[in-house]
């Protein structure tokens, strides 16, 4: 699955429960930022998606890095053949979900539960 598809799926499901702004790089905006901001009452959090073996670049681990200094959750979330982990910026493996959620409540308040 390409990225954009990955960010077209997850910004589907999460708006059913709340806002999502997507995020892409032009020549208005500061470089790094991750790609999803989602705004719910369930979680509210920085997103960076990634495929496969794609790697953040060292200003996206900045990013992120500097988000979390703030109490911001930030994360890489990573698909690989349907399966999605959620990632640290360096790559560490924290959750996983075996397939694409499909319950955008049960997605979040797995994120909010598991203090992410």
């Amino acid at each position: 699955m390409r990225e954009s598809v990955f960010g077209q799926r997850l910004a589907g499901l999460i708006e059913q429960v709340g806002i999502v702004l997507k995020v892409h790089g032009h020549a208005f905006q500061e470089a790094g930022w991750p790609d999803l901001q989602v705004y719910s009452v369930i979680w509210t959090g920085h997103l960076e998606l990634k495929v496969d073996k794609g790697q953040l670049s060292p200003i996206q681990v900045k990013r992120i890095v500097d988000l979390r200094k703030t109490g911001t959750p930030a994360w890489c979330l990573r698909s690989v053949d349907e399966k999605i982990y959620l990632e640290d910026e360096n790559g560490t493996r924290l959750h996983e979900w075996f397939e694409f959620p499909q319950n955008p409540r049960r997605f979040l308040e797995d994120l909010r539960d598991n203090g992410f």
